[in-house]
């Protein structure tokens, strides 16, 4: 008998999520000194949906972890699964370098690549991922307080949790100073966000009006983008401006809101299919395949095919796309093939030896929510 087939709606948003966060990643690499006004408009339209698509991911995460236990399995799967990515590109890069008659730097890209893996939860390589496991242990304990809070107590955290976020985030962020703290501080109170948002905000106003709402915000944002471009030189308020609407890093109220009345949206669409569930199992391995920091496809996509070729290409946006949707679908491929031969014929052995050791875990984890 056939397992019935969960809805689709959401797992079609999953995979549009991952397609805005692969062309983020991709469209980094674009040339935009030669650019004009209306070409960057342009840009600034369809550059940072990588922002869009990860707090997409962390609404429907959150949606269906609200109130639900834990399971210490499915935490591990998410960390072999990681480390299969990091194994397997650590050995394309080598690999690669060899190749191309790079024999000299091999040895420092071993002994850099392994103090990499060897960082805390990989947060050298994936910081969603490593803000995600942190996340998916406090779990008990925050669904237990929200099960605890009344709907005007909850509000009122809301309100001072969105003031202490909003004034991080006005402190200037870089690659250099974006910690695991302010990872694990974003995706934290976009849970706790979500779970006020499913227990009390049904009917609310980006419920009701998400359709008209949408293009209206992803308008702001774009001109708040050409705004930062072009006008605002004073240091702390393009800070202020830039991690609160048109965000160039990983925190952004704007996206936020934008990723909500998108998730609304999706929410009325009621379907059921198994490719697109198949599809959008394949999203965290897409993202692992993509967004590695040793062997970068995308950038090693832009230096062999875009800028060697980029004075003949007739369609920049064209050509960007394909690259993006050639990165997906290689990711899926892969993945695929790590769920049939990795997951289905290893993983289990794994399981079956740590079993007793996963219900011990999840036992303890669960009933430090009800203390």
């Amino acid at each position: 008998m056939k397992s019935p087939v969960r809805e689709s709606g959401y797992e079609l948003l999953r995979i549009i999520s991952m397609i805005m966060i692969v062309a983020f990643h991709t469209f980094r690499y674009i040339d935009t000194s030669h650019f004009n006004h209306w070409q960057m408009l342009a840009y600034h339209g369809v550059r940072w949906y990588g922002l869009f698509g990860v707090n997409c991911f962390l609404l429907i995460s959150a949606w269906f972890m609200i109130g639900k236990p834990i399971k210490t399995q499915k935490l591990f799967g998410l960390i072999l699964q990681t480390a299969f990515y990091c194994i397997l590109l650590f050995l394309c890069h080598i690999i690669y370098n060899i190749l191309c008659g790079n024999f000299h730097p091999v040895a420092d890209i071993i002994k850099v690549e392994l103090t990499s893996l060897l960082s805390p939860l990989w947060s050298d390589r994936y910081w969603f991922i490593t803000a995600y496991v942190f996340l998916y242990l406090m779990i008990p304990l925050y669904n237990r307080l929200i099960q605890m809070l009344s709907a005007d107590r909850y509000k009122n955290i809301m309100f001072i949790a969105s003031l202490v976020v909003f004034l991080y985030l006005t402190l200037p962020q870089t690659f250099e100073n974006t910690t695991v703290i302010g990872d694990f501080l974003w995706v934290s109170y976009v849970y706790l966000l979500t779970g006020y948002l499913k227990l009390y905000g049904t009917g609310n106003l980006l419920q009701r009006h998400a359709g008209i709402l949408l293009p209206l915000t992803y308008g702001i944002f774009v001109l708040s983008k050409q705004l930062l471009t072009y006008t605002i030189h004073n240091e702390y308020l393009n800070n202020l401006i830039s991690h609160t609407t048109g965000n160039s890093m990983r925190y952004s109220f704007l996206m936020l809101l934008l990723a909500i009345e998108l998730f609304y949206l999706f929410q009325r669409i009621h379907f059921k299919s198994r490719l697109v569930n198949s599809i959008a199992s394949c999203m965290f391995g897409v993202y692992l395949f993509h967004e590695n920091k040793v062997f970068h496809v995308c950038e090693l996509l832009a230096k062999r095919l875009f800028y060697p070729f980029m004075n003949v290409i007739p369609s920049v946006a064209l050509f960007m796309l394909t690259l993006v949707l050639l990165q997906f679908i290689a990711g899926c491929l892969l993945e695929q093939f790590r769920q049939k031969m990795v997951e289905k014929q290893i993983e289990p052995h794994i399981y079956s030896k740590l079993e007793e050791n996963f219900h011990h875990w999840d036992h303890l984890l669960n009933h430090l929510s009800h203390q």
